[in-house]
């Protein structure tokens, strides 16, 4: 459990995106004068879980040395895109946590969008699994969802039965 990585190594390869992103973070934190200040600014990175992109989630990480916190975001379309179809959440995010586990391990790890569409399937089954899915893992600190009617109705309100799901979800952290 936990930050243990399984499978291949993965090697990491650095890009021009990277070298500007050290570049940055380098160049803010040599501004900042108070060095007591300065281990109190934490770096963020995240990954999307595009199954085409698994690969540019290798190559992009910035090294271990610039991320405080690793985060993923994944959305299940359902059937609302002819590309889609339905997603649990441990299929969405699985690999995805897997690989991130592997580059930055021991790091916390935040799923920092997230989200369901309605067709498809039942959202509201979908809401009440992520949350045990992911409060199992240790490492992931917490999830941020997407509440916004964009290209797809995303918001935990989309219907009813969504909203209801959802709070049940959260009920034993309230």
């Amino acid at each position: 459990r936990g930050s243990a990585a399984t499978g291949p190594v993965i090697k990491v390869v650095r890009d021009p995106v990277n070298k500007v992103l050290r570049h940055g973070v380098n160049k803010v934190m040599r501004q900042v004068v108070n060095k007591e200040l300065r281990q109190h600014i934490p770096g963020a990175w995240t990954g999307a879980t595009i199954k085409r992109y698994s690969s540019a989630l290798l190559s992009l990480y910035p090294g271990f040395a610039y991320v405080d916190v690793v985060a993923i975001e994944g959305y299940n379309w359902g059937t609302a895109a002819a590309w889609s179809s339905w997603t649990t959440p441990s299929a969405l995010f699985g690999i995805a946590l897997g690989q991130l586990r592997t580059l930055a391990q021991g790091k916390p790890i935040l799923t920092a969008e997230t989200a369901s569409a309605e067709p498809g399937g039942l959202k509201a089954l979908w809401n009440t699994t992520l949350v045990p899915y992911l409060n199992a893992l240790s490492d992931v600190t917490g999830f941020v969802g997407f509440d916004h009617n964009k290209k797809v109705d995303w918001r935990i309100a989309s219907s009813c039965t969504s909203a209801a799901s959802f709070a049940t979800a959260l009920a034993p952290w309230c």
